[in-house]
């Protein structure tokens, strides 16, 4: 006769089974992309992390919790440029001030947002430390820089000059897709796919192997 796992056992079997879903889904999906360069002649954009020079470090310290890092803030800075391209040369919205304005994201010392709010969030995040607030404005300003078109050269030529370039959703995508694989491979691998490969973290290989038969792996 079979007999049922208790309900906290059966919760913490439930977890495992999901973790190890969602780890070996969220590897799949994700795969690790080859780095690429981008291709000579054209304008370089500063999105591509660099500025980050050791990117394991920066990896690390996007890690922590207590701050929002240079990492963090390339990337988002790659998504806003990536929307201003978007809406130059997919909707043709090019107004004056589309730059300023699609870069106005950031820390505003005179919000006065209600608590919980997007906008209140959004400074939270900043923590109001200065030299944060002052490394987005820098960074801010090298990706509306790079944007701005060269004297004699239309907006819409540079930006599709760049967009096969550095700026290509392709290159992009790929930054973030690493960005995410290292997130992933910096955490623990979920117990069953250690289970799955044959080495438990603190079991030996033939402990390890027991378990593995008795989780039914084999």
């Amino acid at each position: 006769m079979d007999r049922k796992a208790d309900p906290q056992t059966q919760l913490l079997v439930d977890e495992a089974i999901l973790d190890y879903f969602m780890y070996t889904a969220s590897k799949a999906m994700l795969k690790s992309p080859k780095d690429t360069v981008a291709a000579e002649g054209h304008a370089h954009l500063p999105l591509q992390m660099v500025g980050c020079k050791d990117r394991n470090r920066g990896l690390n310290n996007a890690l922590q919790e207590s701050t929002i890092t240079e990492l963090w803030m390339r990337l988002a800075a790659g998504y806003i440029a990536q929307a201003y391209a978007e809406q130059v040369l997919a909707y043709e919205n090019s107004h004056s001030s589309l730059l300023e304005e699609i870069f106005e994201w950031g820390c505003d010392s005179r919000c006065t947002a209600e608590e919980g709010s997007d906008e209140w969030r959004i400074n939270e995040m900043f923590h109001a430390d200065d030299d944060v607030v002052t490394l987005w404005e820098h960074i801010k300003e090298e990706h509306m820089r790079a944007l701005r078109p060269p004297d004699g050269i239309s907006l819409r030529t540079h930006l599709e000059s760049i967009v096969s370039g550095s700026l290509s959703t392709s290159t992009f995508k790929e930054k973030v897709t690493e960005f995410l694989m290292g997130l992933l491979c910096a955490h623990p691998k979920p117990l069953l796919t250690q289970i799955e490969s044959g080495k438990v973290n603190g079991l030996s290989r033939e402990a390890t192997a027991a378990l593995k038969k008795r989780a039914g792996f084999v």
